[in-house]
């Protein structure tokens, strides 16, 4: 088990999609994670890992922008993050 909280900082690059441009933004906000992780060995010095982490923000996105081309749903910005890799000891 694995969790934590800190900073998340979200960035949204301008774009000038179908005639509809869209700027740029960034913005930071305190957030937490929790996940899970497994780790094993094949042999005495390489194994493999992996993790799965889900991360939420505080506050809504529009709020803290005032972009209002980009649709949240009015919801908390929250995404699943796994990995894996390989462990040398």
């Amino acid at each position: 088990m694995l969790g934590g909280i800190g900073l998340i900082r979200t960035q949204l690059d301008g774009a000038n999609n179908a005639n509809v441009f869209r700027p740029a933004a960034s913005d930071n906000m305190f957030g937490w994670d929790a996940g899970a992780g497994v780790m094993g060995f094949f042999n005495d010095h390489i194994g493999l890992r992996g993790e799965i982490r889900y991360l939420r923000g505080t506050h809504d996105m529009n709020e803290s922008t005032g972009i209002n081309s980009v649709d949240f749903n009015g919801n908390k910005l929250h995404f699943w993050r796994p990995s894996i890799g390989v462990v040398f000891r």
